[in-house]
Protein backbone atom coordinates (compact mmCIF):
# COMPACT_ATOMS: atom_id res chain seq x y z
CA UNK A 1 0.00 0.00 0.00
CA UNK A 2 1.35 3.44 -0.96
CA UNK A 3 2.64 5.19 2.16
CA UNK A 4 0.65 8.31 1.28
CA UNK A 5 -2.32 6.49 2.79
CA UNK A 6 -0.74 6.21 6.26
CA UNK A 7 -3.01 3.24 7.03
CA UNK A 8 -1.76 -0.17 8.12
CA UNK A 9 -4.44 -1.78 10.30
CA UNK A 10 -6.64 -4.46 8.78
CA UNK A 11 -9.86 -2.63 9.67
CA UNK A 12 -8.47 0.65 8.32
CA UNK A 13 -7.57 -0.98 5.01
CA UNK A 14 -11.00 -2.59 4.85
CA UNK A 15 -12.66 0.80 5.39
CA UNK A 16 -10.38 2.32 2.76
CA UNK A 17 -11.07 -0.27 0.08
CA UNK A 18 -14.76 -0.94 0.74
CA UNK A 19 -16.00 2.55 1.61
CA UNK A 20 -13.60 5.46 1.24
CA UNK A 21 -12.17 4.75 -2.22
CA UNK A 22 -15.53 3.74 -3.79
CA UNK A 23 -17.37 6.74 -2.30
CA UNK A 24 -14.61 9.12 -3.35
CA UNK A 25 -14.89 7.81 -6.91
CA UNK A 26 -18.66 7.41 -7.21
CA UNK A 27 -19.86 10.42 -5.23
CA UNK A 28 -17.06 12.98 -5.53
CA UNK A 29 -15.69 11.88 -8.92
CA UNK A 30 -12.14 11.96 -7.64
CA UNK A 31 -9.42 9.82 -6.10
CA UNK A 32 -7.60 9.84 -2.78
CA UNK A 33 -4.39 11.85 -2.74
CA UNK A 34 -3.64 11.33 0.95
CA UNK A 35 -5.48 9.92 3.94
CA UNK A 36 -4.79 9.38 7.62
CA UNK A 37 -6.79 8.30 10.61
CA UNK A 38 -7.53 10.68 13.47
CA UNK A 39 -6.39 9.33 16.87
CA UNK A 40 -9.87 10.04 18.27
CA UNK A 41 -13.33 8.54 18.22
CA UNK A 42 -14.63 5.98 20.70
CA UNK A 43 -17.61 4.97 18.56
CA UNK A 44 -16.30 5.59 15.05
CA UNK A 45 -13.29 5.36 12.81
CA UNK A 46 -12.52 8.93 11.70
CA UNK A 47 -10.37 9.69 8.65
CA UNK A 48 -8.94 12.86 7.15
CA UNK A 49 -8.93 12.46 3.36
CA UNK A 50 -7.37 14.79 0.79
CA UNK A 51 -8.65 14.24 -2.75
CA UNK A 52 -6.79 14.82 -5.99
CA UNK A 53 -9.35 17.57 -6.62
CA UNK A 54 -7.93 19.21 -3.45
CA UNK A 55 -11.15 18.78 -1.53
CA UNK A 56 -10.58 17.87 2.11
CA UNK A 57 -13.10 15.45 3.63
CA UNK A 58 -13.77 13.74 6.94
CA UNK A 59 -15.10 10.19 6.85
CA UNK A 60 -16.76 8.97 10.06
CA UNK A 61 -17.37 5.24 9.80
CA UNK A 62 -19.21 3.14 12.36
CA UNK A 63 -17.51 0.08 13.82
CA UNK A 64 -20.25 -2.12 12.35
CA UNK A 65 -23.87 -2.05 11.26
CA UNK A 66 -24.78 -2.50 14.94
CA UNK A 67 -24.04 1.16 15.67
CA UNK A 68 -25.61 2.57 12.54
CA UNK A 69 -28.19 4.30 14.74
CA UNK A 70 -25.50 6.56 16.24
CA UNK A 71 -24.42 7.68 12.78
CA UNK A 72 -28.08 8.26 12.00
CA UNK A 73 -28.43 10.40 15.11
CA UNK A 74 -25.62 12.68 13.98
CA UNK A 75 -27.44 13.16 10.66
CA UNK A 76 -30.66 13.94 12.56
CA UNK A 77 -29.05 16.55 14.80
CA UNK A 78 -27.08 18.05 11.92
CA UNK A 79 -30.41 18.94 10.33
CA UNK A 80 -31.78 20.39 13.57
CA UNK A 81 -28.70 22.56 14.17
CA UNK A 82 -28.71 23.82 10.58
CA UNK A 83 -32.35 24.85 11.00
CA UNK A 84 -31.28 26.92 14.01
CA UNK A 85 -28.57 28.67 11.99
CA UNK A 86 -25.71 27.21 14.01
CA UNK A 87 -22.33 27.09 12.25
CA UNK A 88 -21.39 23.46 11.70
CA UNK A 89 -19.42 21.66 8.98
CA UNK A 90 -21.38 20.80 5.84
CA UNK A 91 -22.63 17.22 5.65
CA UNK A 92 -21.74 16.18 2.10
CA UNK A 93 -22.90 12.56 2.00
CA UNK A 94 -24.11 9.81 4.29
CA UNK A 95 -25.32 6.23 4.16
CA UNK A 96 -26.71 4.54 7.25
CA UNK A 97 -28.42 1.67 5.44
CA UNK A 98 -25.31 -0.58 5.48
CA UNK A 99 -26.70 -2.24 2.34
CA UNK A 100 -24.12 -1.18 -0.24
CA UNK A 101 -21.08 -0.49 1.93
CA UNK A 102 -21.63 -2.72 4.97
CA UNK A 103 -21.08 -0.01 7.59
CA UNK A 104 -22.79 3.31 8.36
CA UNK A 105 -20.83 6.47 7.61
CA UNK A 106 -20.93 10.19 6.98
CA UNK A 107 -18.73 12.43 4.85
CA UNK A 108 -18.36 16.07 5.87
CA UNK A 109 -16.14 18.97 4.97
CA UNK A 110 -12.81 19.07 6.79
CA UNK A 111 -12.53 22.09 9.05
CA UNK A 112 -8.94 23.18 9.48
CA UNK A 113 -7.70 25.31 12.35
CA UNK A 114 -7.62 24.50 16.03
CA UNK A 115 -9.88 23.16 18.72
CA UNK A 116 -10.16 25.64 21.59
CA UNK A 117 -8.19 23.29 23.89
CA UNK A 118 -5.18 23.36 21.56
CA UNK A 119 -5.42 27.10 20.96
CA UNK A 120 -6.03 28.16 24.56
CA UNK A 121 -2.54 29.59 25.18
CA UNK A 122 -2.86 31.91 22.18
CA UNK A 123 -6.32 33.23 23.08
CA UNK A 124 -6.63 36.53 24.93
CA UNK A 125 -9.34 37.24 27.49
CA UNK A 126 -11.05 39.35 24.83
CA UNK A 127 -10.98 36.38 22.43
CA UNK A 128 -12.55 34.17 25.10
CA UNK A 129 -15.22 36.79 25.76
CA UNK A 130 -16.30 36.77 22.12
CA UNK A 131 -16.18 32.96 21.91
CA UNK A 132 -18.28 32.68 25.08
CA UNK A 133 -20.86 35.03 23.56
CA UNK A 134 -21.13 32.76 20.50
CA UNK A 135 -21.40 29.58 22.59
CA UNK A 136 -24.04 31.07 24.88
CA UNK A 137 -25.97 32.10 21.77
CA UNK A 138 -25.78 28.54 20.44
CA UNK A 139 -27.05 27.11 23.72
CA UNK A 140 -29.88 29.64 23.81
CA UNK A 141 -30.97 28.65 20.30
CA UNK A 142 -30.81 24.95 21.16
CA UNK A 143 -32.91 25.64 24.25
CA UNK A 144 -35.78 26.61 21.92
CA UNK A 145 -36.06 22.97 20.81
CA UNK A 146 -38.86 21.03 22.42
CA UNK A 147 -37.71 19.48 25.71
CA UNK A 148 -38.40 15.81 26.19
CA UNK A 149 -39.47 13.73 29.16
CA UNK A 150 -36.22 11.73 28.99
CA UNK A 151 -32.81 12.88 30.01
CA UNK A 152 -29.21 12.78 28.89
CA UNK A 153 -27.77 12.14 25.44
CA UNK A 154 -31.01 12.46 23.56
CA UNK A 155 -30.44 10.89 20.17
CA UNK A 156 -33.76 11.88 18.65
CA UNK A 157 -37.33 12.54 19.70
CA UNK A 158 -38.03 8.81 19.35
CA UNK A 159 -35.25 7.71 21.70
CA UNK A 160 -36.66 6.10 24.84
CA UNK A 161 -33.52 4.32 26.06
CA UNK A 162 -32.83 7.09 28.54
CA UNK A 163 -33.27 8.04 32.18
CA UNK A 164 -36.67 8.87 33.60
CA UNK A 165 -35.43 11.21 36.35
CA UNK A 166 -32.67 13.80 36.13
CA UNK A 167 -31.59 13.10 39.71
CA UNK A 168 -31.28 9.40 38.81
CA UNK A 169 -28.89 10.27 36.04
CA UNK A 170 -26.77 12.51 38.28
CA UNK A 171 -26.57 9.83 40.97
CA UNK A 172 -25.60 7.24 38.37
CA UNK A 173 -22.78 9.54 37.25
CA UNK A 174 -21.70 9.78 40.89
CA UNK A 175 -21.79 6.00 41.39
CA UNK A 176 -19.60 5.42 38.33
CA UNK A 177 -17.05 7.98 39.51
CA UNK A 178 -17.14 6.53 43.03
CA UNK A 179 -16.39 3.01 41.81
CA UNK A 180 -13.58 4.16 39.52
CA UNK A 181 -12.04 6.34 42.25
CA UNK A 182 -12.01 3.39 44.66
CA UNK A 183 -10.49 1.11 42.01
CA UNK A 184 -7.76 3.64 41.21
CA UNK A 185 -6.61 3.71 44.82
CA UNK A 186 -5.02 7.16 44.61
CA UNK A 187 -7.54 9.18 46.63
CA UNK A 188 -9.17 8.31 49.93
CA UNK A 189 -12.93 7.84 50.32
CA UNK A 190 -13.44 11.20 52.01
CA UNK A 191 -13.77 12.81 48.58
CA UNK A 192 -16.58 10.42 47.72
CA UNK A 193 -18.43 11.17 50.95
CA UNK A 194 -18.14 14.93 50.51
CA UNK A 195 -19.65 14.75 47.02
CA UNK A 196 -22.41 12.47 48.31
CA UNK A 197 -23.20 14.97 51.07
CA UNK A 198 -23.30 17.85 48.58
CA UNK A 199 -25.70 15.92 46.32
CA UNK A 200 -27.90 15.04 49.29
CA UNK A 201 -28.07 18.70 50.39
CA UNK A 202 -29.18 19.65 46.89
CA UNK A 203 -31.56 16.74 46.26
CA UNK A 204 -34.59 19.06 46.12
CA UNK A 205 -32.94 21.05 43.34
CA UNK A 206 -32.08 17.91 41.37
CA UNK A 207 -35.66 16.66 41.69
CA UNK A 208 -37.28 19.93 40.65
CA UNK A 209 -35.01 21.57 38.09
CA UNK A 210 -36.91 22.35 34.89
CA UNK A 211 -35.84 20.78 31.64
CA UNK A 212 -34.30 22.41 28.60
CA UNK A 213 -32.32 21.20 25.61
CA UNK A 214 -28.59 21.85 25.37
CA UNK A 215 -25.44 20.70 23.56
CA UNK A 216 -23.37 18.94 26.23
CA UNK A 217 -20.16 18.39 24.26
CA UNK A 218 -19.02 21.95 23.48
CA UNK A 219 -16.76 22.40 26.47
CA UNK A 220 -12.98 22.70 26.14
CA UNK A 221 -13.28 20.72 22.90
CA UNK A 222 -15.43 20.68 19.77
CA UNK A 223 -15.24 24.47 19.49
CA UNK A 224 -13.19 25.35 16.41
CA UNK A 225 -11.33 28.66 16.38
CA UNK A 226 -9.78 30.41 13.39
CA UNK A 227 -7.37 33.31 13.91
CA UNK A 228 -8.42 33.37 17.58
CA UNK A 229 -12.10 33.78 16.67
CA UNK A 230 -15.03 31.39 16.91
CA UNK A 231 -15.56 29.44 13.69
CA UNK A 232 -17.63 26.24 14.12
CA UNK A 233 -18.87 23.62 16.54
CA UNK A 234 -18.42 19.92 15.76
CA UNK A 235 -19.26 16.43 17.07
CA UNK A 236 -23.01 16.56 17.62
CA UNK A 237 -24.09 12.91 17.76
CA UNK A 238 -26.45 13.69 20.61
CA UNK A 239 -28.11 16.56 22.43
CA UNK A 240 -28.91 16.54 26.13
CA UNK A 241 -32.22 17.30 27.76
CA UNK A 242 -32.65 18.84 31.19
CA UNK A 243 -30.24 20.94 33.26
CA UNK A 244 -27.74 22.82 31.10
CA UNK A 245 -25.90 23.92 34.24
CA UNK A 246 -24.54 20.36 34.17
CA UNK A 247 -22.76 21.29 30.93
CA UNK A 248 -21.60 24.56 32.49
CA UNK A 249 -20.18 22.60 35.44
CA UNK A 250 -18.08 20.48 33.08
CA UNK A 251 -16.89 23.62 31.29
CA UNK A 252 -16.00 25.12 34.66
CA UNK A 253 -13.94 22.09 35.68
CA UNK A 254 -12.09 22.06 32.35
CA UNK A 255 -11.26 25.77 32.33
CA UNK A 256 -10.25 25.82 36.00
CA UNK A 257 -7.78 23.10 35.07
CA UNK A 258 -6.60 25.19 32.09
CA UNK A 259 -6.31 28.21 34.42
CA UNK A 260 -8.59 30.24 32.14
CA UNK A 261 -11.78 30.26 34.21
CA UNK A 262 -12.44 33.83 33.09
CA UNK A 263 -14.11 32.12 30.11
CA UNK A 264 -16.70 30.73 32.55
CA UNK A 265 -17.39 34.20 33.95
CA UNK A 266 -18.18 35.30 30.40
CA UNK A 267 -20.48 32.31 29.84
CA UNK A 268 -22.24 33.04 33.13
CA UNK A 269 -22.85 36.62 32.03
CA UNK A 270 -24.13 35.78 28.55
CA UNK A 271 -26.33 32.96 29.83
CA UNK A 272 -27.80 35.26 32.47
CA UNK A 273 -27.04 32.92 35.38
CA UNK A 274 -28.34 33.77 38.86
CA UNK A 275 -26.54 33.14 42.16
CA UNK A 276 -28.55 29.93 42.55
CA UNK A 277 -27.51 28.89 39.04
CA UNK A 278 -23.86 29.45 39.93
CA UNK A 279 -24.27 27.33 43.06
CA UNK A 280 -25.78 24.51 40.97
CA UNK A 281 -22.94 24.87 38.46
CA UNK A 282 -20.46 24.42 41.31
CA UNK A 283 -22.29 21.28 42.47
CA UNK A 284 -21.86 19.76 39.02
CA UNK A 285 -18.26 20.99 38.87
CA UNK A 286 -17.54 19.07 42.08
CA UNK A 287 -19.08 15.95 40.55
CA UNK A 288 -16.90 16.34 37.46
CA UNK A 289 -13.84 16.94 39.63
CA UNK A 290 -14.50 13.58 41.27
CA UNK A 291 -14.93 12.09 37.80
CA UNK A 292 -11.60 13.53 36.63
CA UNK A 293 -9.90 12.28 39.79
CA UNK A 294 -11.31 8.79 39.21
CA UNK A 295 -9.38 8.51 35.93
CA UNK A 296 -6.03 8.64 37.73
CA UNK A 297 -4.81 5.15 38.48
CA UNK A 298 -6.84 3.53 35.70
CA UNK A 299 -5.13 1.29 33.15
CA UNK A 300 -7.63 1.95 30.37
CA UNK A 301 -6.07 0.09 27.41
CA UNK A 302 -2.55 -0.02 28.84
CA UNK A 303 -0.81 -2.86 30.67
CA UNK A 304 -0.09 -0.63 33.67
CA UNK A 305 -1.64 2.54 35.01
CA UNK A 306 0.44 5.67 34.47
CA UNK A 307 -0.08 7.79 37.58
CA UNK A 308 0.37 11.54 37.29
CA UNK A 309 0.85 12.64 40.91
CA UNK A 310 1.21 16.30 39.96
CA UNK A 311 -2.20 16.20 38.31
CA UNK A 312 -3.61 14.37 41.34
CA UNK A 313 -2.46 17.19 43.63
CA UNK A 314 -3.98 19.78 41.32
CA UNK A 315 -7.30 17.95 41.40
CA UNK A 316 -7.18 17.91 45.21
CA UNK A 317 -6.64 21.66 45.26
CA UNK A 318 -9.46 22.27 42.78
CA UNK A 319 -11.76 19.99 44.77
CA UNK A 320 -11.22 22.00 47.97
CA UNK A 321 -11.78 25.26 46.16
CA UNK A 322 -15.07 24.11 44.64
CA UNK A 323 -16.33 22.64 47.92
CA UNK A 324 -16.17 26.09 49.48
CA UNK A 325 -18.52 27.47 46.80
CA UNK A 326 -21.39 25.00 47.24
CA UNK A 327 -24.42 25.63 49.40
Amino acid sequence: MDNKYHLVGQIDLENLNKIIIPVTKNVFNSRISEIKRFPTGSCHFVYDAVLESWENLVFRIGYSDSNKAKIGWSVFWHGKLKELGIKIPALLYHDVSCIEYGKPFTVSERIRWDDIWNAIDSLTDENLDLIAKEIAGIQNRISTLEPWRWFWEMTSYDDANLKGKWREFVLEKFEKAKMALSEGGIFDDSYIERVREALDRNSWYLENVKGTMFFDDITSKNIIVDNSEFSWVVDFDTMTCWDRLYWLGLCNMAFIYLEREIYISYLIRYLGCSEDDISAMNLYTLLFCLDFMSEIGQKFNKEEAIIDYIKAERYKSIFERICNNIK
